[in-house]
């Protein structure tokens, strides 16, 4: 890692010196590289290696390129490892907090789980009931079928003998329950 960084600020360097316009992305593209890699470079020879980037970067906004950012040495270190402290600190914290809410999370599942349940019991109990009274009305719409059916088959004057006789002496009995009921009025 240590000569792919020097590599790339002698190319810098080298790029810098030269001042073409045409050259100024390959430029920012280098300075960006040795940023990302000075970042995560943690060896001894770091704070003279920064310093050269440091350099570059004053040289390279000085020929026109912007967006740069210098490294900072010790504030950096110092950022990264408070930074490190607080995330620990927030893990702990985190963790208590996390136990509370994956046990209120639990009772609230097990409450709703019970009342799914519940609903569930009361779903199948209605459909119950729905299959008994559908199945009692079906029971009753075939009687009343076989009722009708009878009916529509049976015509007045297919009556037997024995009712034709029975259905002349009912109206014979009513003329003469008229009759009498006229002469008394």
């Amino acid at each position: 890692m240590t000569k792919e960084i020097q590599l790339l600020l002698k190319e810098t360097k080298t790029l810098l010196q030269r001042k073409h316009l045409e050259d100024n992305d390959n430029i920012h593209s280098k300075l960006l590289g040795l940023y990302l890699y000075l970042h995560e470079y943690t060896e001894s020879d770091r704070e003279s290696l920064v310093n050269e980037y440091n350099e570059l970067v004053d040289k390279a906004t000085g020929a026109g390129i912007s967006k740069l950012k210098k490294i900072k040495i010790i504030e950096n270190i110092k950022k990264t490892e408070s930074i490190k402290i607080k995330k620990r600190e927030e893990i702990v914290k985190g963790d208590e907090q996390s136990e509370k809410l994956a046990m209120s999370i639990l009772d609230h599942s097990k409450i709703l789980k019970k009342k799914a349940e519940n609903f569930g019991q009361m779903l199948e109990n209605s459909k119950k009931f729905v299959d008994n009274v559908s199945t009692g009305v079906r029971d009753n719409v075939k009687q009343v079928q076989k009722g009708v059916l009878s009916l529509e088959s049976k015509e007045w004057y297919n009556l037997s003998t024995g009712q034709v006789i029975l259905l002349l002496l009912f109206v014979i009995l009513i003329f003469i329950i008229m009759y009498f009921i006229i002469r008394i009025v």
